[in-house]
């Protein structure tokens, strides 16, 4: 996504004199939200170019040759000394923060529009994170929370396009919160923007980039309460980054993944329990051990010999090694079937010889068995 600047010179609002500004036009089609506290991508590239401050009179604002309503009182507001200190501020290093901060002044002491001011004020913060100074871009998001508490304690609605609506909001601030290490009020905004959004119809989990011209309401409701479920793990973890909207989608979408259990089957489904596992592994163990050629079945059969219907071994299913037939017919002998006896052999035939006389019963044959 790109950006082309320009230097315009533009002739002051309030004090009628021109002014050198730098001005950007977006020449991709848009920006997108991506950081949880609704901060584009691209926001760092231009930030410097969305507020402007008038050489002459300190007037800072988005677009310094328009007149603000209430001209006298803005007046009035740049001559004091909190305008002016705001805007000399060592304190703060970045010049487009201290702008900021001037112009979120004039926003909620003369315009009365909070919910603009607390915008103005979290621009601040992000211009801070640009130059890498911590302390006051903690300075700033304390501004801007402060301020955000009245949008939602009020429940004020924001004026004019380009501002988030009061969930929106409430999202913004749990990720201020969240960033300034006040983990348990981000946690209880968290329960109030799932109140609010409870019992609500929600959009597909899929997470969109770019709102199309589906239900926006419905889509939007969704990712609040995505942003509600990943903020909460954050600050489970004391987690004070930044992140985007896309690793909160991305962590939905695990916890869905993980609820249905690692092979897509819901995860309260009845699965075995160890213990029931190793159970079952010792009684397969035992079963092994047992040799059937030892065991009787009923009536004393042996349960892995003698033969049954059809010719079949006892103790043999249908189909499976088994063959009908003749019984002097050889068989095939599968892998659980018992191995041949070893015949015995009989001793080899020696000549004959008279018998004695008075041969003894027990020696007169030597085959018979006793």
């Amino acid at each position: 996504m790109g950006f082309v600047t320009a230097e315009v010179e533009v002739k002051c609002g309030l004090c009628g004199q021109a002014s050198d500004i730098t001005v950007a036009e977006d020449v991709t089609g848009g920006m997108r939200s991506s950081e949880l506290d609704l901060r584009s991508s691209t926001t760092s590239q231009i930030l410097h170019t969305q507020i402007h401050q008038c050489s002459h009179c300190n007037y800072c604002a988005p677009r310094i040759e328009n007149t603000p309503e209430n001209a006298d009182e803005v007046r009035a507001l740049i001559r004091t000394p909190a305008y002016t200190h705001l805007l000399q501020d060592e304190a703060i290093s970045s010049d487009v923060a201290r702008q900021f901060l001037c112009a979120s002044l004039i926003q909620e002491q003369v315009a009365k529009d909070v919910p603009r001011a607390a915008q103005f004020a979290l621009r601040a913060a992000w211009a801070c994170d640009d130059d890498r100074a911590m302390a006051p871009a903690r300075v700033c998001r304390e501004k801007a929370a402060a301020l955000y508490e009245q949008v939602i304690a009020k429940g004020i609605e924001p004026r004019g396009n380009g501002l988030p609506d009061i969930n929106a909001s409430m999202a913004t601030l749990i990720d201020i919160y969240r960033r300034l290490g006040r983990f348990d009020r981000a946690l209880a905004l968290c329960d109030q923007l799932e109140r609010a959004t409870a019992g609500r119809s929600s959009a597909s989990s899929r997470f969109h980039d770019d709102d199309d011209d589906e239900d926006a309401a419905t889509h939007n409701l969704a990712v609040m309460r995505r942003l509600a479920l990943y903020q909460r793990h954050l600050c489970a973890d004391g987690d004070q980054c930044s992140y985007t909207l896309r690793d909160a989608a991305d962590f939905e979408r695990e916890v869905q993944q993980a609820a249905r259990g690692p092979a897509g089957e819901p995860k309260d489904s009845k699965r075995p329990s160890k213990q029931e596992e190793e159970e079952e592994e010792d009684d397969d163990e035992d079963e092994e051990e047992e040799d059937p050629r030892r065991g009787r079945g009923r009536g004393g059969m042996p349960r892995g010999g003698g033969r049954g219907f059809f010719g079949m071994p006892f103790g043999m299913p249908f189909g499976f090694g088994g063959r009908g037939g003749d019984d002097d017919e050889e068989e095939e002998d599968d892998d659980d079937a018992p191995p041949p006896m070893e015949p015995q052999r009989r001793p080899a035939p020696q000549a004959a010889k008279p018998p004695p006389p008075a041969a003894s019963p027990a020696s007169s044959n030597p085959d018979e068995i006793d």
